[in-house]
């Protein structure tokens, strides 16, 4: 049911009710104990939802966030509007700021449109969360991606800066391989975990790396570092993230095993991959830290 519609079919059609109705569905929403649509939030009258929001979740950065469209031309505007679009989407996603994609903005602005709406500045909050160092991986305006032509296997490789020719040459191949099965939305997606939270993370940890090869202790290790986020709160990606890093080691031995020739460059890795513990330690549950409890 659209806008306040609902009021009245619920009975609450005094005006100091639904009042106190609209507060009581603030608190709901800032526990985060209800998904909305992007348009249910825009067609519902809302009191004090995003200040209350700002007060309970990532204080500090909506606050880093406010700092920087301070000095934008229209400062009161647009601080209001990146402000709501962030909480919107943090509301709608379920997620952190710094758990948000641009696959999220993306979504956003096609529900709104969808809808007769402007897409609500969309491409301005795009650009101030990059600017606060949100949306990692992402360009920095989001004009790039909406007017843009989908990415090639090796341009989306391209947008990590993996050291190793051969690695990177295995990372081109799986994604020239999985672009005929899947839409781009996933591609990209699989491209920001494997390369993203996934190799990067390990060459960036040990320096020099020249192998798909991990051993238990550094795949452990990564395995620890990626169960939470800087703030301390558990990653709620995780398990997709480690579904997709193990499906990656399987697909390679899998392809290189039916289809040898086309594989032939990669063999050496791919043997040196599911040979060692790496698919396994990667697989396992979520390691127990003083923020994250332990998978059931």
């Amino acid at each position: 049911m659209r806008g306040t519609a609902w009021y009245e079919a619920a009975g609450f059609g005094r005006p100091a009710l639904r009042s106190e109705i609209r507060y009581a569905l603030n608190a709901v929403l800032v526990l985060k104990a209800v998904r909305p649509s992007h348009v249910w939030i825009m067609e519902s009258r809302r009191e004090r939802l995003w200040t209350d929001f700002v007060e309970v979740h990532d204080t500090d950065l909506f606050a880093h966030v406010a700092a920087m469209t301070a000095q934008a031309p229209h400062p009161d505007q647009t601080t209001w509007r990146v402000r709501t679009n962030l909480v919107n989407l943090c509301l709608v996603t379920g997620r952190s700021l710094t758990e948000l994609t641009g696959a999220d903005f993306i979504s956003a602005r096609r529900e709104l449109m969808d809808r007769q709406r402007v897409g609500h500045r969309m491409h301005t909050t795009w650009e101030y969360a990059r600017r606060a160092g949100l949306l990692p991986g992402e360009p920095d305006y989001m004009l790039q991606v909406t007017s843009a032509p989908p990415l090639t296997p090796e341009q989306l490789v391209a947008r990590y800066n993996i050291e190793d020719p051969d690695i990177r040459a295995v990372f081109v191949e799986y994604l020239t391989e999985r672009c005929t099965e899947t839409d781009y939305s996933t591609l990209n997606g699989i491209a920001i975990h494997l390369l993203g939270k996934f190799w990067c993370d390990i060459q960036a940890h040990h320096r020099g790396i020249a192998t798909l090869r991990l051993t238990s202790e550094q795949a452990t290790a990564w395995r620890t570092r990626v169960a939470t986020l800087s703030n301390g709160k558990p990653r709620k990606d995780w398990a997709q993230l480690l579904a997709r890093v193990r499906c990656f080691y399987s697909d390679i031995s899998h392809w290189a095993h039916e289809d040898p020739a086309r594989w032939a460059r990669l063999i050496r890795a791919v043997s040196a991959m599911m040979s060692s513990s790496s698919s396994s330690a990667i697989s396992a549950t979520r390691p127990r830290t003083s923020s994250t409890p332990a998978a059931p």
